[in-house]
């Protein structure tokens, strides 16, 4: 199965694996934990399955949500996109739409 893949979507996952907290990620993306939310749940629908479990006021990534944050980092360094919130301040570092092949 083949489907497209917002790369701000894949970087979002990126920093909840990192951060365990939606609140945390908004803060560092520079958006509001609304927005990590429904963009976790979209890549989720896009994906097929759950990528999130609550672990207490935190969350954790199911394993498919660890496989897929996994690919993601190539699929970001493929695309071009630079994925550390750490590196520099930004809203969104990505605009283009990544097909990504089967996971």
């Amino acid at each position: 199965m083949i489907f497209l893949v917002d790369p701000r979507r894949l970087e979002l996952l990126l920093e909840l694996s990192r951060l365990g907290s939606m609140r945390e990620v908004g803060e560092a993306m520079h958006v509001t934990t609304s927005t990590v939310s429904q963009q976790i749940a979209a890549l989720a629908r896009e994906a097929g399955t759950a990528l999130v479990e609550p672990d207490g006021r935190r969350v954790r990534l199911t394993p498919a949500g660890r496989r897929l944050a996994g690919h993601a980092v190539t699929i970001l360094a493929a695309t071009g996109c630079n994925c550390s919130s750490r590196s520099r301040p930004r809203r969104w570092a990505c605009s283009r739409r990544t097909r990504s092949t089967s996971l």
